[in-house]
This record gives structure tokens, sequence and C-alpha cells, in this order.
């Protein structure tokens, strides 16, 4: 089984292919450790405020999800932005044929952006050691088989070979950027924040490139303001995206610079979650709940203006809530001992830049404790959770998700597109969904770009 490193959100390349919102229906049941007794459930949700259809075009069909919410909202499957984050999927989860070209050549006299020549087009993408990673999640407590290959980089360089081979983006060769994540950045607030500043240094200054892939373990919010502040395009997705999440506001804010091909507002997160627990029936008579928030600006606005409001809505009793300030180096003893001594009942997670450590440190503080209260989350920690938490912890344990593979289920192709992207990987000997989000990435720009009147971050946008 190839197990994501979720531990810290820091996938360069994972399992699962994030394509495709799906919509409600039946629970998955997650097993933990192969005991039978001990499941928690997963609804797979279509997120409040979004749809999905099915289309049929001339090259080929797929599914595309319609945002609904924000004024600059869009639809077919882009990412959202002007306060809405992205609804549907795109690259690899949407319609279309496999080929490249197309969408005008190169030249032309049409407007650039830094990044971009009559040749070529500057990228960025993070890399990093896989083993250094495996290393870090041991020595904090984890177990985890990072990508499930050692050369994340060339997984990346076989997807951009494949493009370069097929007209690349717009007709001009991809040219990529690479910066190396490193593991001694990763355990703590501070050294996420220098390697996010290091990314950013390394694609706008050092060098000049029209956009760059996220990573998780860029969990602050100074890398959405790199591309703000330098006019570059910064692409996130849920495999393989930043930690840092955005509010409504914050989306309006990032403008043309900033989208998630497949995640959403902390607002849009709060509801769909808070929606799909209620349907499972997880709040049951008499609950007392317990929230648990991270620290950052647009997950407290999400709590403030989505998770709370929706709480109350369905007459939930919030008794006692804990603001921790870092995804690891958080006093989650004192949570635990303050949720016992107000009886809470059942915990709720808030967004967070990395939702795997804190539920597995609480979990395991309130095991010390003997405390085995219910869980709602959602499903972003998935494997990683199961292999790693108390079983007796999750016997009680309700998730949502919105993105196939984080339980290490398998599927097949949902798209033309996808089923060429696990072509390209088999052809390496590497796990065929691996390299879903790097072509998602590059599909992405591809078809905005092809399309654009210029070749700009506000061509892109329009």
């Amino acid at each position: 089984m190839v197990a994501l490193f979720a531990a810290l959100g820091l996938v360069a390349g994972t399992a699962c292919s994030s394509t495709v919102m799906r919509s409600a229906s039946d629970d998955t049941e997650m097993r933990a450790g192969g005991d039978e007794a001990s499941t928690a459930a997963l609804e797979e949700t279509t997120p409040e405020g979004t749809s999905t259809e099915t289309s049929t075009g001339a090259e080929g069909s797929g599914t595309k999800g319609a945002v609904k919410t924000g004024a600059a909202g869009t639809t077919g499957g882009t990412a959202g932005r002007g306060g809405s984050s992205g609804g549907g999927s795109t690259g690899t989860g949407s319609g279309g044929g496999t080929g490249g070209g197309g969408g005008g050549g190169a030249g032309g006299g049409i407007a650039m952006s830094k990044g971009i020549t009559d040749t070529t087009i500057h990228l960025g993408f993070p890399y990093a050691d896989a083993t250094a990673y495996n290393a870090a999640a041991t020595g904090l407590g984890g177990n985890a088989t990072f990508q499930g290959v050692d050369d994340p980089k060339g997984v990346q360089q076989a997807v951009i070979d494949w493009f370069n081979a097929n007209g690349g983006i717009r007709g001009r060769k991809i040219v990529p950027v690479w910066h190396e994540l490193k593991v001694s950045n990763a355990v703590t607030k501070e050294g996420r924040v220098r390697d996010a500043q290091t990314a950013c240094a390394t694609y706008t200054e050092d060098n000049k490139v029209f956009a760059y892939l996220g990573s998780g373990q860029w969990t602050e919010d100074n890398i959405v303001e790199c591309g703000i502040r330098t006019k570059t395009v910064q692409v996130d997705m849920w495999s393989v995206r930043t930690g840092v999440w955005l509010s409504d506001k914050r989306f309006g804010e990032a403008g043309p610079y900033y989208y998630s091909l497949n995640g959403m507002s902390t607002e849009r997160r709060e509801r769909a979650v808070v929606e799909s627990l209620a349907r499972q029936g997880f709040f049951t008579p008499g609950a007392r709940v317990g929230l648990l928030i991270e620290d950052a600006p647009s997950i407290r606005q999400g709590v403030a203006n989505a998770l709370k409001p929706a709480l109350a809505a369905r007459g939930v009793n919030v008794v006692t809530e804990a603001v921790y300030p870092d995804i690891i180096e958080s006093p989650w003893d004192t949570y635990v001992l303050q949720f016992q001594t107000n009886t809470v009942t059942h915990v709720l997670f808030s967004a967070s830049t990395s939702l795997s450590w804190p539920t597995l440190l609480f979990m395991r503080a309130a095991e010390n404790q003997t405390w085995r209260p219910k869980y709602g989350i959602d499903g972003l920690p998935g494997i990683w959770l199961l292999d790693n938490a108390p079983k007796d912890q999750l016997r009680n344990t309700r998730g949502v998700a919105w993105v196939p593979g984080y339980l290490g289920e398998t599927y097949g192709p949902v798209s033309d597109r996808d089923a060429t992207c696990r072509e390209i990987m088999k052809k390496k000997a590497y796990p065929e969904t691996l390299g879903s989000p790097f072509c998602d990435y590059l599909f992405f720009l591809k078809d905005g770009l092809e399309r654009a009147d210029a070749l700009t971050p506000a061509g892109l946008a329009a």
C-alpha cells in the first residue's frame, strides 16, 4: 500500500488523484489497523455551494464542478477566486482530450508575463527527500511511507517531459525551477515560514517563474502573500497543497494570483463538515461539543463566519473551545483536561494547516488520560491517522472527505486525462496515481493559457 505522508501535509506527490468532487451518498468505512471493531465512517461530500455535472465534448467526457459562491466564481472546473474557492475538478479530473498544442502558437505579438518567452514557460516545483521526511515522521511518533518512491523530483520530471513532448503550454517548453523542501524546517512554525520565504526567493528573485505549485510544508500565509506581492500565480491542490487555508475574504484579496484546484475556503469547509456530520447522525441529542481551532486568521474567520453559525442553526451546544498555536507544538494534554472538565462528549476540529498532527496528538493525549469522546474530522488525515492513532480513539470517529484515495482505496481513471497520467507513471514504474497532482497543475495552466488573450495572470484569470 502506498501511504501518503499526510503528517505535515508535505506531500509533493501522493497516491491519490484529487481531481473530482464526489457527491454525498453512501458512507465509506475506515478500518483502523486491521481491527474490524475499530471503525470510523467517512462520507464523501460535495461542499455546500457547489454542484457536479457530467459533460461530454468532442474530446471526451468527464466531471466538472460548478462553483456557485463568490462574485467571481467560475464554472467548468476552474479554481475559484474573488471570494470563492475552487469548486470542482480541473486538469486530470476534467473532461477533454490528452493532446498538446492548440490555443495559439508561440509569439504572435501576444502580451507575456515574466517567466514566459516565445519558446519557454518557467514554472516552480517543490520537491523533497523522501527518506528524510520518513525519518522526521518517525521521530515525531508517526509511521509514514512518503510518496511510495524515493525520487519525487523524478515523478514531476516525467510529467513535465510528457507535456513537453505533446506541445508544452501554448507551444512553449516547460522549464522547471526546483525548490528542495528541507526536513529541518518542517517540524516548527518558524521553520515552515523560513522555507516558504526561501521558496519565494527561488521562484521570484533568483528566477522568474510564471507560476509555482504549493507545498504542504508552507503552512503560513506568507507564501500566499509572496504570490500577491510579486504578481506570481500560485496553484494549490489537496494532494499537493500549501497547508495554509484561505477564507472567503483572503481569496478575494489574492485575486488572480491564487488558485485552489479542488479545495475550498474555510467558510465552505466548515459548513460542509457540519452538514455532512449532521447527515451521519454525529450530533446526537444532548451532545456537548468542544472545538479545537487553529490560530490562523483565515481559519478563525471560517470558524466565526461559518462553523459556529452552522452548529447554532442545528441547535448544537458548544460548551468550550481551545485555540492551539501550532499543529505540533501545542499543549494537547491541557486541552484534553479542559474538555474533560467541561464534560465534552463530541470533539470537532476546525480546518487546519495540517489536520493530521493535531488530530493524532490530541487523540494520543486523550488516550493517555483514558478519555474517549466522539470525534468529527475531515478526511484529510486519512490513512495516516488509521496507521498511527490509538484504536480506541478511532472507534467513535466520523469523517467527511471530498477527494478520493485518502484511505488508501484504489479506483480507476476518472477521465481520459487521468488515464494518460497513469500511463506516464506506469512507464516509469511509479504508482499509477502518483503523478496526478502534477498533471492537474499543468493541465490547468495549459487549458487557461491556451485560450487566454494574454499570457499573464490576468489573462489566465479572464
